[in-house]
């Protein structure tokens, strides 16, 4: 069976397209649209975007793009028969990369608690041991007078 880059590539130059043509048109990178032409699957995005450029291509160029998604998946799925193709390894990788963010993640919300916990008990702490402070009185000395005490007790002040 034929690749779905080369099926591609001769129904565009059998319309007398050229891929900047394809490329303005569709408003996709000309870099994607030589990898899909060329089947190479390392510059593509993943899977879904992929196809929406397939899509968009075969509009394009005047192909129906149910028939076109449907050729690459068949051509994908041959690639993984054989034992080729990134997509067949791209869903372990994103699973090992979710997992690993996962963990992190968990681990600043412990190191979070944890500081957190620490630093209210330090607070708490220091409450407890803090002695009271000395009550104040907003009376002043002059008007305070002692049980047993005198006026001659008193410092006498000086005359103006």
């Amino acid at each position: 069976m034929e690749s779905i880059g080369a099926y591609l590539r001769v129904e565009r130059e059998s319309r007398n397209i050229s891929l900047d043509q394809v490329s303005q048109g569709t408003k996709i990178r000309r870099n994607i649209l030589e990898a899909i032409e060329e089947d190479q699957q390392n510059p593509l995005p993943p899977f879904v975007f992929t196809r929406g450029f397939l899509a968009a291509y075969a509009k394009y160029v005047g192909l129906d793009p149910n028939d076109v998604i449907a050729r690459y998946e068949k051509f994908l799925k041959e690639r993984e028969d054989f034992g080729g193709g990134k997509d067949a390894e791209r869903p372990l990788r994103r699973g090992r990369f979710r997992i690993l963010l996962a963990i992190i993640f968990t681990l600043l919300i412990l190191v979070a608690g944890l500081f957190f916990l620490s630093w209210y008990r330090s607070v708490a702490t220091r409450k407890a041991t803090t002695p009271p402070r000395p009550a104040t009185s907003s009376v002043p000395r002059s008007q305070i007078r002692l049980p047993g005490s005198t006026e001659r007790d008193r410092p006498s002040r000086p005359s103006r």
